[in-house]
């Protein structure tokens, strides 16, 4: 595989980049900056930010300009290849959704100020009154993870 550049990427980079199109590619095209942004949350171990995603990006070598990089990120979460999660802080948080469903509860560290997916606590125990019509759950439970309590 060659990117837009015309450098031939590694192996094994060139491996995980090829499943990133696979899963861009039915929903459009699939540019640079859509590939590296999934990639890189498909590749992150917990939900992280439009600012720590541009950081990553800058210390991988990688750039791609601030509207780029929120544009990639918003047509991710259109397509349901990605989703964000509201922070605390009023800053979403984004992470690779293409396995999951949009309907599974999220964990927030207090103490590290990390998110992430809890895919297996499901939220379709919440029943809502008659006529109203569920979309979308964004459930954040907060506490301490396992990291940070030493377990």
């Amino acid at each position: 595989m060659q990117p837009a550049s015309g450098r031939v990427l590694p192996g094994a980079m060139a491996d995980a980049m090829s499943e990133t199109i696979k899963l861009i590619k039915p929903y459009g095209r699939a540019t640079q900056a859509r590939i590296t942004v999934l990639d890189m949350l498909l590749s992150a171990t917990h939900a992280i930010s439009h600012a720590e995603l541009e950081s990553a990006l800058l210390s991988a070598g990688r750039q791609i300009d601030r509207v780029t990089l929120y544009r990639a990120l918003e047509w991710l979460v259109s397509k349901n290849l990605a989703h964000k999660i509201p922070g605390r802080d009023r800053v979403w948080r984004y992470s690779a959704a293409y396995q999951e469903t949009n309907h599974h509860v999220h964990f927030h560290c207090t103490h590290c100020d990390q998110t992430v997916c809890l895919a297996s606590t499901k939220t379709d125990l919440i029943r809502l009154p008659k006529g109203y019509q569920f979309e979308e759950s964004m459930l954040v439970i907060e506490g301490i993870c396992p990291r940070c309590t030493g377990l």
